[in-house]
């Protein structure tokens, strides 16, 4: 590989032509296969991906590169190393290249890869191993050996870190994972969609995640461009503000928000459908890898209470999503609004959860996790509030992260890292300028 070139397959000139290839995760293994007969084989260009790794963009640029070739062949066959690390960079594949069109490895004994089984067992078994591969694993029935792996690998080191936002205060109490459904409320004004807009940003910049964005009431989309800008630089981005960015910091920011950040903007506002919105979304995830898409809010996809009630419907989208969450390995957050409350004599709204949202249950009962944000007028900051985690390495249930708000640059910040003027909140500064 040439520094600096784009990442592309070793021997790709070999599968030019063909119906079915086989990927390998290093060199000698492509060659290997290569010497008994199967010239269709190529390496992926960076190694495999660590099972702790937070980011996997960088070892998969070559799917980016190759989409079209990959995406025309009719079987590819998996032919990742036997340890942790080839088992999640197969799986990475899979999810990005489609599991349906993919195949995978019976290893012998004693073996992680290609050339271990040429130089342990001879060319005759190597073809054999080429020759009888099996289906990548999606039918419904599951057999336990079958993630005897991934199982000791947790056993041997625990479960892995999840992918984290920079916020001490915040990733303290909860962190992400994919394969995970999380539904965000709060009353109108709160914050609810800013938050996000913070979250996303500093997940990209953190951990390197991809993102794809159905968000209709962010129209035209340049609106939502500008504030995700002044997020990620800490600056203003409209003329006559103070602390403006520079024109080239609002180039810079946009060049990387576009490398980190799609739009779902079907053409008919009648078709904002989950099936509309998951199959633009299924695009994004073989694509470019996107790792969380954000609908937001709910109260824009379109609801068929022709044939449910607004419980069943919301029932089926939630076990639908779910299950888009889990076939392709993806976190799906949604933004959606409580009820109104009764604030009684108090004249305060109290902190709602997953139950106070309108429509169903299902809110709380379906969805793995489940974040409340909450702006206290009284104590003057906004607090994120785990309301729900479907397991307990994921977040803490109850715990609570404090954040104050800056109008002028749309971050949120840990309260503990600002320096407050006394007697007026309102009128804070900050200390240092939060990295990103």
């Amino acid at each position: 590989q040439v520094i600096g070139a784009d990442k592309t397959l070793f021997k790709v000139n070999d599968i030019m032509n063909v119906d079915t290839i086989y990927i390998t995760e290093g060199e000698i293994d492509a060659l290997s296969l290569e010497e008994v007969g199967i010239q269709n084989a190529v390496s992926i260009p960076s190694g495999g991906i660590q099972p702790n790794a937070s980011s996997v963009h960088k070892h998969l640029e070559f799917i980016e590169n190759h989409y079209n070739l990959l995406n025309d062949k009719e079987k590819i066959v998996l032919f990742l190393d036997n340890d942790p690390t080839g088992i999640r960079t197969r799986d990475e594949i899979a999810r990005r290249i489609g599991k349906n069109k993919c195949w995978i490895v019976d290893y012998p004994e004693g073996c992680k890869d290609a050339n271990d089984i040429l130089t342990q067992y001879g060319a005759d078994v190597l073809r054999s191993v080429a020759d009888n591969v099996e289906p990548y694993p999606i039918d419904d029935v599951k057999n336990p050996i079958d993630y005897k792996i991934q199982y000791l690998d947790v056993f041997d080191n625990g479960f892995p870190k999840g992918s984290k936002t920079g916020w001490t205060a915040f990733d303290d109490v909860f962190q992400f994972y994919s394969s995970q459904l999380t539904v965000v409320t709060g009353y109108p004004t709160h914050g609810k969609t800013v938050f996000i807009d913070n979250l996303a940003m500093r997940l990209m910049i953190q951990s390197d995640w991809r993102f794809g964005i159905f968000t209709p009431e962010h129209f035209p989309p340049h609106t939502h461009f500008q504030r995700l800008a002044s997020i990620l630089t800490g600056k203003s981005f409209l003329p006559g503000k103070s602390n403006r960015m520079t024109r080239e910091e609002a180039i810079g920011a946009l060049e990387i928000i576009n490398k980190h950040v799609k739009y779902i903007y079907p053409e008919k506002e009648s078709d904002y459908s989950i099936d509309t919105i998951l199959n633009s979304a299924n695009f994004l995830v073989k694509k470019y890898g996107t790792n969380c898409i954000i609908i937001d809010p709910w109260l824009y996809v379109t609801k068929d209470f022709d044939s449910f009630n607004e419980t069943q419907f919301i029932e089926r989208a939630l076990v639908k999503l779910k299950a888009f969450t889990r076939s392709m390995d993806v976190h799906i957050i949604i933004v959606v609004h409580p009820r109104k409350p009764d604030i009684g004599a108090s004249n305060k709204y109290p902190i709602p959860d997953l139950y106070s949202i309108s429509g169903s249950s299902n809110w709380n009962n379906i969805v793995d996790n489940g974040i409340v944000i909450y702006r206290d007028d009284v104590e003057q900051v906004s607090k994120v509030i785990i309301k729900k985690v479907k397991h307990s390495y994921i977040g803490k249930l109850g715990a609570e992260a404090r954040f104050l708000f800056n109008v002028g640059n749309h971050r949120f910040t840990p309260e503990n890292e600002y320096a407050i003027v006394p007697n007026n909140r309102e009128e804070y500064y900050e200390v240092e300028d939060v990295p990103f």
